[in-house]
């Protein structure tokens, strides 16, 4: 990100706008977002199918991906299948970070 990041601000802005995310800092240093991407679907980072999902990517069905954001501005994302969904989860967080 280039700058540092207020872990506890950033999990409660994620939480208010709808998304997934957990922060503990005692049992884990980042804010653990989860990311939910479907090719079929407007790319928004919330499940949207009809039926619950299991995250896999699979008949249709969402795949969801983890960001992981620290205090030093660092990013891990996991999960992802290929550059589209990496490029996208990229996206969104970076964009999350810059507007709130």
């Amino acid at each position: 990100m280039g700058f540092k990041l207020n872990r506890e601000a950033l999990h409660r802005k994620v939480l208010d706008k709808g998304y997934y995310s957990s922060y503990e800092a005692s049992i884990y240093p980042g804010v653990n977002l989860k990311y939910y991407y479907n090719p079929s679907k407007q790319q928004c980072g919330v499940c949207n199918c009809e039926d619950i999902c299991d995250g896999r990517g699979k008949n249709g069905c969402c795949k969801k991906i983890t960001i992981a954001a620290f205090n030093s501005g660092q990013v891990i994302i996991t999960g992802a299948s290929d550059i589209q969904q990496l490029n996208t989860s990229h996206k969104f967080i970076t964009e999350f970070v810059k507007i709130h």
